[in-house]
């Protein structure tokens, strides 16, 4: 979970002359599930992936750029026959590497390269403790089993292990379970190491297909499961009551977020994004390098005002939301028009903020 401090460094990084701190890579979007939530699903392009050769070149230029964090992700990046090759070269590089799976494949071969050779961090999506309810979200009937001994191998080997759990219709109720099976197989947080996150909200998937959105939690039930935990409700306020440090004063800004200053995604195909859910102000890495793209197409976004009398240019609530003009591109066609689900999440957070802030 991001925690007070780190939330804070963010804010401040993103205050500073820009600089690509943090990327994360999609090397595939191949995956042993078929999630009904998954951003990437069917979002495959008609061109070869990355190559080897092509990632390890990305990683030259964004070792020239300063980058200091790659998270390698995807769908599943252990699915690639070369993940050692290109892991191992990341390391090699000077990054601290973190890797995204859903953890089918961390069999006892790749827990002992991976104790040889440790990554910042693994984490792991687990999204039911159930066999039928995890068969039911991911498509992988009988996969469970082997992901909790994968999870408890990789502790046992003193891997840092995260473990995330999406918010959907289908597990609600077993949130918490998750977490305290987490935490009695990885430990209990310690000095703001938490060993538990989650993901609060789905999105359509990158091509605009709304179909994960039937899966992802009413406000009302969403609300529900974050006051079940103290921790998940406290990350959650404090990660919004925080958010100020994202946002530059501008008169009428269409793009309120600053992480693009820092932060920064590129997808299997080399397309340089400064949002996982967007590729407005995208560079092809395969023709134009990094520096380019992230110092002069990136630069553009700032420049960028409202076109229109969008409610949502005046809002008082910005600050308080999760959509922006990608997620609204993808909710509603128009990066300008309000998404209903956020408005009501907006409000509702803002109303408890509030509430808290007068209650101290």
């Amino acid at each position: 979970m991001q925690t007070h401090g780190l939330t804070y460094l963010y804010g401040q990084l993103a205050r500073l002359q820009r600089k690509p701190l943090f990327g994360q890579i999609d090397l595939t979007y191949a995956c042993d599930y078929d999630c009904v939530h998954c951003y990437c699903k069917r979002c495959r392009k008609r061109q070869p992936e990355l190559s080897t050769q092509e990632i390890k070149k990305i990683f030259d230029q964004l070792q020239e750029q300063g980058c200091l964090s790659l998270g390698l992700s995807g769908g599943d990046p252990l699915t690639r026959p070369d993940f050692k090759a290109i892991y191992l070269y990341a390391r090699q590089k000077g990054f601290i590497v973190s890797v995204l799976t859903n953890g089918y494949r961390l069999d006892k071969k790749l827990i002992n390269f991976f104790a040889k050779h440790p990554p910042c961090s693994i984490d792991i999506t687990l999204n039911s403790l159930k066999p039928e309810t995890y068969q039911l979200i991911t498509g992988a009937s009988a996969a469970l089993n082997k992901v909790k001994r994968n999870i408890k191998a990789a502790a046992r080997a003193g891997l840092n292990i995260i473990i995330k759990a999406n918010c959907l219709k289908e597990n609600k109720a077993e949130i918490g379970a998750i977490k305290h099976w987490c935490e009695a197989v990885l430990g209990k947080p310690q000095d703001n190491l938490h060993r538990f996150r989650y993901d609060k909200i789905i999105f359509p998937r990158l091509n605009g297909a709304k179909e994960p959105c039937r899966h992802r939690l009413s406000v009302e039930d969403l609300v529900a499961v974050t006051k079940e935990d103290r921790e998940i409700e406290e990350e959650y306020r404090q990660s919004k009551e925080l958010s100020g440090y994202f946002f530059k004063k501008k008169k009428h800004p269409l793009y309120l977020c600053n992480t693009w200053k820092t932060n920064f995604f590129i997808d299997p195909y080399g397309t340089l994004k400064f949002c996982s859910h967007s590729e407005n102000f995208s560079t092809n890495l395969r023709k134009v390098s990094f520096k380019q793209g992230f110092y002069k197409t990136f630069k553009q976004i700032a420049k960028v005002k409202f076109k229109t009398n969008s409610p949502c240019r005046t809002c008082d609530m910005r600050e308080y939301c999760h959509s922006c003009p990608a997620i609204a591109y993808l909710e509603t066609g128009d990066q300008e028009k309000p998404a209903e689900y956020f408005c009501r999440m907006a409000k509702n957070l803002k109303k408890e903020i509030m509430a808290q802030k007068k209650a101290r």
